[in-house]
Order: C-alpha cells, then sequence, then structure tokens
C-alpha cells in the first residue's frame, strides 16, 4: 500500500505492476508444487522455463548433478509419469499455442518447441490431441472466423 501511494510517475506504476504480478505467478507456481520435493520442484521448473532447450533425463541429470536413473525414480515417484513424458507433454502444450497464435511453419514450431525431427513431433502431436498439427491449426483457425 505503502509503495502505491509513493508513485509519483507512470513508469513506476508499470514497475510495481510488473513485480505484482511476478510474485504472484510465483506463489501461483510454488502452491501448486508445493506436494514435490525441492528437487522435483527444480527439475519441473527447469524443464517448464527451458522447454525449446535440449532436454533429456541425461542432460537433467548432469544438470542437477545426480545419476540418471535416480532422476527417473524419483520424478516417476513424485510426479506419476516419466520424465520425457513430461517434457513431451510440456513441448506439445506449446506447440499447440504455438500453431493456434504464430504464423511460423510447423516445422519452426517443432524446432522451436526441442522437436528436432517433424515426424516424431506430428506423430507425438498426433497421438495427443487426436488430429495432425497442420489439421489442428486449420480447425483452429477456422473456429476462430466464427
Amino acid at each position: 500500500m505503502r509503495r502505491i501511494e509513493k508513485i509519483a510517475y507512470l513508469y513506476e506504476a508499470k514497475r510495481l505492476v510488473d513485480l505484482i504480478i511476478r510474485r504472484y505467478c510465483a506463489l501461483v507456481k510454488e502452491f501448486s508444487l508445493r506436494d514435490y520435493s525441492p528437487f522435483i520442484r527444480n527439475i519441473i521448473n527447469h524443464v517448464d522455463f527451458n522447454v525449446g532447450e535440449a532436454l533429456s533425463v541425461k542432460i537433467l541429470a548432469k544438470k542437477f548433478k545426480v545419476s540418471p536413473g535416480n532422476l527417473s525414480v524419483q520424478f516417476r515417484r513424485e510426479k506419476g509419469m516419466a520424465l520425457t513424458g513430461y517434457i513431451n507433454a510440456k513441448r506439445l502444450e506449446r506447440a499447440k499455442s504455438m500453431l493456434h497464435g504464430s504464423g511460423l511453419y510447423v516445422q519452426e514450431i517443432a524446432e522451436q518447441c526441442g522437436f528436432l525431427n517433424i515426424n516424431y513431433f506430428s506423430r507425438l502431436f498426433k497421438r495427443r490431441f487426436g488430429v495432425s498439427p497442420l489439421e489442428f491449426r486449420k480447425k483452429t483457425a477456422t473456429l476462430h472466423k466464427l
């Protein structure tokens, strides 16, 4: 409240709004991950914020200084799914959003989401959403026009 009352310029108000939003998002994220150990929370956060980067059990194990086997077992125990499945699910959700909201080619979207093989990406996308990436884009474009 005191910080709001001290605002003299518009840019100060914008900075405060940005700070409030960042803190709120951090609290929501922390609350939603409260059932996980700090280690798994760090893994989840790293994947969520770096979904387009090279991610694998081996890479994450090296980064977080654990064995790939221990990482896989602990992640599955706490999250209830394989780490590679979680990574792919996050990548597919991002791709879905990009297909809906950008004019990028499917190949570019796949690459930006961390998929190096377009066929693998298309196969996973269709398995998860029931349609190919191109069909999804056409459907959402048609619905958006209505």
